[in-house]
């Protein structure tokens, strides 16, 4: 009968073998989880439910906004149930990778509404624009222009006369969402004293703008 010095029982190698199978089947399962977490990363999908709360506290902020009242100066005009403001991107953007401008994609979460009021006077109209803006850490007025026809400044003397509307926009970021209100005239004929309808359309838009940022400021404590 012949000995091998260094041999080993069937089990031995039986065991090495498994062990072997085992190390190989968990770099596997490690490699699958990592990809996945990074396809949840790159695909803008939340790997935990931070997000998801602040688009809810911003659908919320929406809701106040339909229900608030406004006090005796301006009046609601959208309809309790406006249609959802949803845009399909086109392809080839290079700073947005999204494809429509929902959370996650997903048509049933907009991140954009829309809403109308009225002075109560009845010459301005006021757009309201509530936009969801997750981690955005600037907070304060990003933006304000005044449009009128008698603001020349920057056209050419041939191009004085084209018809422009007076409005005046502000844009407001509160971090997590931010407001867009356009202030428009609805005075047909302003040419008899345009210069007092533009400070008025400028006063009107700063009232609404403060009443607005009172109530959010309030509400987000």
């Amino acid at each position: 009968m012949l000995f091998y010095k260094n041999s080993e029982p069937d089990i031995v190698r039986g065991m090495r073998r498994m062990k072997k199978h085992l190390g190989r089947l968990l770099i596997l399962v490690i490699i699958t989880i990592l990809l996945f977490y990074l396809s949840l990363r790159y695909s803008g999908r939340p790997v935990s439910t931070e997000n998801y709360d602040r688009y809810q506290i911003f659908q919320k902020t929406y809701l106040k906004l339909l229900n608030h009242n406004y006090g005796d100066n301006f009046y609601p005009v959208s309809k309790k149930n406006p249609p959802r403001m949803i845009t399909v991107f086109p392809e080839g953007l290079l700073l947005d990778k999204r494809t429509t401008s929902c959370f996650q994609d997903d048509p049933g979460k907009p991140t954009g509404y829309e809403m109308f009021f009225i002075n109560k006077n009845n010459t301005v109209l006021i757009k309201l624009n509530l936009f969801y803006t997750p981690a955005n850490p600037n907070k304060g007025i990003l933006f304000y222009q005044v449009i009128s026809p008698e603001d020349n400044i920057n056209l050419q003397d041939n191009y004085t006369s084209i018809p422009r509307p007076i409005m005046v926009e502000t844009y407001e970021s509160y971090g997590d969402y931010g407001v867009l209100v356009n202030a428009f005239s609805t005075v047909q004929k302003p040419n008899n004293d345009l210069e007092k309808i533009v400070i008025d359309t400028i006063n009107v838009n700063w009232e609404f703008v403060k009443l607005l940022e009172s109530f959010l400021l309030e509400t987000g404590k």
